[in-house]
């Protein structure tokens, strides 16, 4: 099973989606190939962890035990960013005044 998209399928056959889509008989018959296919890759892989592929490991735990990589982060300098507050205006200019101001005071703010 190669997992062809629905899309991939009508194209390969010359017709379009939607009339590919209208068949109730190619969808019952599409959705059981995707089972199949999902089926045999997840054979493949449990074959692949039994063969020893550390890397199938970490992964089939990650998908099936919640597993996850740590990713610590830590953080040693300063924050020095400062967020300015704009109320909200009725035209662009009077926001644009409003955002001069803020940006003023913080600046004020900062050397004093």
């Amino acid at each position: 099973m190669i997992q062809c998209t629905q899309q991939e399928i009508a194209s390969f056959i010359g017709v379009d989606i939607n009339t590919l889509r209208q068949h109730s008989e190619f969808l019952t018959i599409y959705n059981k190939g995707q089972d199949a296919g999902k089926m045999s890759l997840r054979r493949k892989q449990w074959a692949a962890l039994e063969r020893g592929n550390t890397t199938m490991l970490i992964w089939l735990g990650k998908q099936y035990l919640g597993q996850r990589d740590r990713h610590d982060v830590e953080h040693g300098g300063e924050v020095t960013s400062k967020v300015i507050t704009v109320p909200m205006a009725e035209s662009l200019g009077d926001w644009e005044q409003a955002a001069t101001q803020a940006q003023k005071r913080l600046r004020e703010e900062v050397r004093h």
